[in-house]
């Protein structure tokens, strides 16, 4: 079974929770008097076990760390806020597993500095360039005639580990935080997400 996120964001206005929209190039994204009702949502929506791990404790150990080890979590998982919205209000009621964190909390983690250890399966011709201690090879470094990756469970192939840093692991969500410090002060923007 799988496990999705759908992660909104949200801006303090006047002290009133608003779901954060992307602004056009040419409004400020503060002033509520320019903004337009009918814009998208900033939301992040993929299915990252290591990311669920470290924001919300969600599926933690995720089967691919040496041990089952247990990622750090960037807060104790809290559920809603009540002061939510009124459009994640309606979207959200009766959510069992959702949560929320400030901008600021996830901006002040370690995601460089703090790594974890991996373990999987690789095609043989590959083995070579995994070492414990280094992060996951470059596509550069992969013959361009097999596919990159790997598997955690019963797959013909050897045995490898590499060690990477929580940024490695939440991928392109480093990139989606840099966005939403680019929308506002950091501790006035929240994240809310729910899994299913």
């Amino acid at each position: 079974m799988s496990t999705d996120i759908m992660m909104y964001a949200e801006i303090e206005i006047d002290g009133t929770w608003q779901i954060l929209r992307e602004p056009p190039h040419d409004l400020d994204p503060i002033d509520s008097n320019t903004r337009q009702p009918d814009l998208s949502p900033v939301y992040y929506d993929r299915q990252n076990y290591e990311l669920f791990a470290i924001l919300a404790d969600e599926r933690n150990p995720t089967g691919r760390t040496v041990d089952n080890r247990l990622f750090e979590i960037v807060a104790a998982p809290r559920g809603l806020p009540e002061d939510l919205s009124p459009e994640l209000g309606d979207a959200l009621s009766g959510e069992k597993i959702a949560g929320w964190l400030l901008l600021a909390e996830v901006l002040e983690f370690d995601w460089y500095g703090k790594v974890m250890q991996y373990e999987a399966m690789v095609d043989a011709r590959v083995a070579h360039l995994f070492e414990e201690s280094k992060p996951f090879p470059t596509a550069d470094l992969w013959p361009k005639y097999i596919p990159i990756g790997y598997a955690v469970w019963d797959c013909d192939g050897v045995t490898v580990r590499w060690t990477d840093t929580y940024a490695a692991a939440a991928e392109d969500f480093i990139d989606f935080l840099e966005k939403l410090r680019q929308l506002g002060e950091p501790s006035k923007i929240r994240l809310v997400f729910r899994f299913w």
